[in-house]
């Protein structure tokens, strides 16, 4: 297993792994509209055009020259994306990406402050990293969502 930078290449495996790991979320923290949004905004195209976005940092975990895993950051402060194949789960492979990604950005100038929008399975996760809830769950065009802080100590 190993964890790199995202390459264009990678787009097409990397969106078929995010609509995998997403589909439990189908009619659970998204509607159909929230569906067709997610879906098409994580087309093979839209993470050719995050990868070559220097606002991002994209990484992703390998195994057998397979993703499995996938982490994305911007600006060095929001996780926009983390997710994790359904058959590679209860591996710390999510831990081994957040904190691969956290040293990364805070060697590049982070302030140590990240927030995100989480899932409702992934918010134990990110508890266990320490990110803290902030106010209620959302939802927005279709897609439930719980926003989330983190404080590096």
């Amino acid at each position: 297993m190993k964890i790199e930078f995202a390459k264009p290449e990678n787009s097409k495996c990397i969106s078929e792994m995010v609509k995998s790991a997403a589909e439990e979320l189908r009619g659970v923290d998204f509607n159909e509209e929230g569906w067709n949004l997610f879906v098409e905004s994580n087309t093979a195209e839209k993470f050719e055009g995050i990868i070559s976005n220097p606002e991002f940092l994209v990484f992703c975990c390998f195994e057998n020259e397979k993703v499995i895993g996938l982490i994305s950051l911007q600006n060095l402060s929001k996780v926009v994306q983390l997710f994790v194949h359904p058959m590679a789960r209860k591996r710390g492979i999510a831990t081994k990406l957040w904190n691969f990604a956290k040293e990364y950005s805070l060697k590049n100038g982070s302030s140590g402050q990240y927030w995100l929008r989480s899932s409702s399975i992934a918010l134990p996760v990110y508890k266990k990293f320490g990110f803290v809830p902030e106010g209620e769950r959302r939802v927005f065009n279709g897609i439930s969502f719980q926003v989330m802080w983190f404080k590096n100590k």
